[in-house]
């Protein structure tokens, strides 16, 4: 069951992180249509597409950190 959770999870995770992209991607595009330098929509569309990649992640780890540090002081 737990096999099976991880799974899901990962496949979740998958189809979020091709649905960041795609709008960072089309963030970008729109920003090259309107003439926008080129160097700098790339510079930007990575930044951002790292951060929103990271973000989700990074928050759960943050909870569960918090979580284990109280279960520690309750201990």
């Amino acid at each position: 069951i737990a096999s099976q959770n991880n799974h899901r999870k990962i496949s979740e995770l998958r189809i979020n992180a091709e649905k960041i992209r795609q709008q960072a991607l089309h963030e970008a595009l729109l920003e090259l249509e309107k003439g926008r330098d080129p160097k700098s929509v790339l510079t930007h569309f990575a930044h951002r597409l790292t951060q929103k990649l990271i973000h989700q992640p990074t928050v759960l780890l943050r909870t569960q950190s918090l979580q284990e540090r109280e279960e520690i002081e309750l201990a």
